[in-house]
């Protein structure tokens, strides 16, 4: 069997076999905070449906185990890019058995969260911007037609990255390889690293190495890093200034003109951003919700975009203006496209 498998790329956990309604399913969870504002403000006024309780007992397995945010392959994934980042608690002896006390390793935690969070957040709008992209979407749902069942069979191919793209790894049985060479293609394309699921690419992230990489790759005093031209280079100076120019030059990138406008440096604006990460959030959530409880959300769009604005921190009105750009871009039926391989 093919497995073309990233280390690294998503936590991934077998469901155990305790839970037979977890097996051989795709189910996409919604976080138990949202389920619990659903359940008391637009589910209300009549019993649950069998359906909806199964449902929600379903989302509160996933949290579960791993905190898995899909059931795919008979296996509880993790996708990090919908969870905001949450600083870890330290003891005493977790400081001890790296040679720190809680107050450095604290400091180091608050360091790493202020150097990551630029781009946390401009992979969660490129994924906004992604998914609510439609040539995006008509190339995958393509995809996922055409190899269902390898899909199916195997998962989506994961791919290792490297210096700022993905490579091949061993050669590939002949029946397999145009299965692997169409998602090769198609990943290289929207600068993924792979898929987690269906609707769940992960893209390619900046790569910086440790101190010991680099001393052992380079010599001392010298390092290395990898940024893909998906994110934003901020700042100002002669480096950085050649650092973008080489990012933006010279690169087949029409199909992403609109994003690489975003991120490119004479855009100071990047307010845009948040808009796009929220929208990233919110076209997955309908689409959740669409795809498993169809019936039971009918004349309740209103109630859950008040859960939705709560969840995610704004108001219901950007909510609203959020649904509509997705609407322009997609048409009025975005909320019910969905996929799945058989």
């Amino acid at each position: 069997m093919l497995k073309v498998q990233a280390e690294g790329l998503f936590h991934r956990v077998n469901v155990p076999q305790q839970f037979p309604e977890l097996q051989s399913n795709t189910i996409y969870s919604i976080p138990l905070d949202l389920g619990e504002l659903l359940k008391d403000q637009a589910f209300t006024g009549k019993p649950f449906s069998t359906k909806l309780k199964q449902y929600f007992e379903l989302c509160r397995l996933c949290d579960l185990h791993a905190g898995a945010a899909v059931v795919f392959q008979d296996s509880l994934l993790e996708y990090k890019d919908l969870v905001d980042y949450a600083k870890p608690v330290f003891n005493e002896d977790q400081a001890k058995s790296v040679g720190k006390n809680i107050a450095e390793l604290e400091f180091i935690m608050s360091l790493y969260e202020t150097r990551s969070s630029p781009f946390i957040m401009q992979r969660q709008a490129y994924l906004g911007w992604l998914l609510t992209c439609h040539d995006f979407l008509e190339e995958h749902d393509a995809l996922i037609r055409q190899h269902g069942r390898q899909i199916s069979k195997n998962g989506f191919p994961q791919f290792v990255q490297s210096s700022g793209s993905i490579s091949r790894r061993n050669p590939i049985h002949s029946k397999e390889a145009q299965f692997v060479d169409d998602f090769y293609k198609f990943y290289l394309h929207w600068h993924l690293q792979g898929m987690t699921a269906p609707y769940m690419p992960v893209p390619l992230a900046p790569q910086f190495p440790s101190l010991a990489a680099s001393r052992n790759c380079l010599g001392e005093g010298n390092t290395t890093a990898s940024v893909p031209s998906i994110y934003a280079i901020t700042g100002s100076g002669t480096f950085l200034e050649t650092l973008e120019d080489a990012l933006r030059s010279g690169s087949d990138n029409d199909h992403l003109s609109e994003w690489m406008k975003i991120v490119a440096h004479e855009n100071t604006a990047k307010n845009r951003f948040k808009a796009f990460a929220r929208r990233f959030k919110i076209q997955h959530y309908w689409r959740v919700l669409s795809f498993h409880l169809a019936d039971e959300i009918y004349r309740k769009s209103g109630k859950i975009r008040v859960c939705l604005a709560e969840y995610i921190g704004v108001s219901e009105d950007s909510i609203r203006n959020d649904e509509r750009s997705i609407e322009e871009s997609l048409g009025s039926d975005w909320k019910k496209r969905f996929v799945i391989p058989s």
